[in-house]
């Protein structure tokens, strides 16, 4: 009879225990899970922000030499320049991290924008400092911000689509988890 007994007990008290080891585990697994997703969104914050940072360092390159086209020979608009394109640079540097084909293809598009406008605007300064102004003038109508945003948008609202799916499976595993715990805590 004692045996019974025991036995009885022992099992009454090992299945609440096995539960609530299963829910640690899920819950574990779960936040593991949630942690993870947050890094990749913050990683996707951090690719948007540096596509930001590249376009204006792209803004500035143009700003520039439109400046220097119209204040001929003043180095304020050189170094404006130069600080521009060592922004976009940077920043293009900081954008290899991505793997993604299409997204690789889009980053592609807009560092060979940044690339092209750089040769035009080197070609601009030449024929400025040669005092060839009607030339440059031909040369600084060709870098355009519109052509700079239709290369930017589609690789942001990529990034954009990337960051909500992460921000919503990462919801949607914090509320299992608390779902979990919930029904263990009943």
């Amino acid at each position: 009879m004692w045996n019974k007994i025991t036995n009885r007990i022992l099992f009454g008290y090992s299945i609440p225990i096995l539960f609530l080891l299963i829910l640690g585990l899920v819950t574990y697994l779960t936040t593991i899970k949630t942690f993870k997703l947050q890094d990749d969104a913050r990683q996707v914050e951090n690719q948007i922000q540096n596509v930001n940072e590249m376009s204006n360092g792209i803004t500035q390159m143009i700003a520039s030499i439109r400046g220097y086209l119209i204040f001929p020979r003043d180095q304020y608009y050189a170094g404006t320049y130069n600080s521009g394109r060592e922004l976009a640079v940077q920043k293009a540097k900081a954008l290899e991290t991505i793997t993604d084909p299409k997204k690789r293809s889009l980053v592609n598009q807009l560092i060979q924008l940044s690339e092209n406008y750089h040769e035009i605007s080197q070609n601009l300064f030449r024929l400025v400092d040669a005092n060839s102004l009607d030339a440059a003038k031909v040369e600084a109508s060709k870098p355009r911000l519109a052509k700079l945003a239709e290369t930017k948008q589609p690789l942001l609202n990529e990034l954009a689509s990337e960051l909500d799916q992460d921000n919503a499976k990462s919801v949607v595993l914090s509320s299992f988890s608390l779902d979990c715990w919930s029904l263990g805590l009943d």
